[in-house]
């Protein structure tokens, strides 16, 4: 069984005990195979508590060898927009920020494991959500467009609203943020 760390479990929906720990193995395991029917039949009392339980991954950056990731942040850095969709209706925050700060919390926000799968789909459902994008700096607009190229934040004259414009596929997206 994989070692799995939380905050803030209701005591009924412990993940630690049997049923729902039986249930934490499956919901990784619908994001890995990208099993949405399996995520939709979670209660979402269930999904508001398991989304916070994290688990060690491989990292697919150079520090650190390992790091930890919750079912929701696992959905958005493999593209898996209709899981994404799924979890977001159970109410699921958009940007998942896990309190932390050693090299074993990731502290990317959804936006950057959205924009480093190269899923258009997953990063536009998490723009559509007006997830913040520049707030941790990890996951600012330059960085983000390492990944989908043509990404950047501006205040047109004729707007008073800022906007995000995506360049993709030679088409320009303006998302208000």
């Amino acid at each position: 069984m994989a070692n799995y760390t939380s905050t803030a479990l209701e005591n009924k929906l412990d993940p630690t005990k049997p049923d729902m720990s039986y249930k934490l193995e499956q919901l990784f395991r619908a994001v890995e195979s990208s099993n949405v029917n399996t995520i939709s039949n979670f209660d979402k009392d269930e999904l508001r508590v398991l989304y916070e339980v994290r688990r060690s991954f491989n990292s697919a950056w150079s520090s650190p060898e390992n790091e930890q990731q919750s079912a929701y942040q696992r959905a958005c850095l493999l593209g898996r927009t209709d899981i994404v969709q799924c979890m977001l209706k159970a109410n699921v925050p958009a940007n998942q920020s896990l309190p932390g700060g050693t090299s074993m919390w990731t502290m990317r926000g959804a936006f950057m494991f959205a924009c480093e799968s190269d899923s258009m789909p997953t990063t536009r459902v998490l723009i559509a959500t007006h997830v913040p994008v520049d707030t941790l700096s990890s996951c600012s607009l330059n960085y983000a467009n390492f990944f989908i190229p043509g990404i950047n934040r501006i205040s047109p004259h004729s707007r008073s609203k800022k906007v995000i414009v995506i360049v993709f596929n030679n088409n320009n997206l303006l998302i208000p943020i």
